[in-house]
């Protein structure tokens, strides 16, 4: 037996929609946690997110790609200022352990 990779059906997939909503959905779920870690008073860091979702087209191939960016003044303070809770960092950690290998 031997296996041959379809390249058509991977690009395919990896630029589907359903993949693009899976990716969104999770980015979602950081970002919920990262507001839940960095507690309460961070009323304009909470609503300085942004998700956005595009094809990125590369070498290894085309396939979804989805940026969590938060734009607050003061968000760089609460991922890497002296004891910075980095929540963030926190929330990204948290949702790779949940990833199934």
């Amino acid at each position: 037996m031997r296996y041959e990779r379809n390249k058509r059906f991977g690009r395919e997939l990896l630029t589907s929609r359903e993949v693009a909503n899976v990716l969104h959905r999770k980015a979602v779920q950081v970002r919920d946690s990262a507001n839940e870690i960095a507690g309460h008073d961070t009323g304009e860091y909470e609503q300085s997110w942004s998700i956005e979702t595009s094809v990125s087209h590369s070498t290894k191939g085309d396939r979804n790609v989805t940026q969590l960016t938060n734009h607050s003044l003061h968000a760089s303070a609460h991922e890497w200022g002296k004891g910075a809770a980095r929540p963030l960092q926190r929330a990204l950690d948290s949702a790779r352990e949940e990833i199934p290998e």
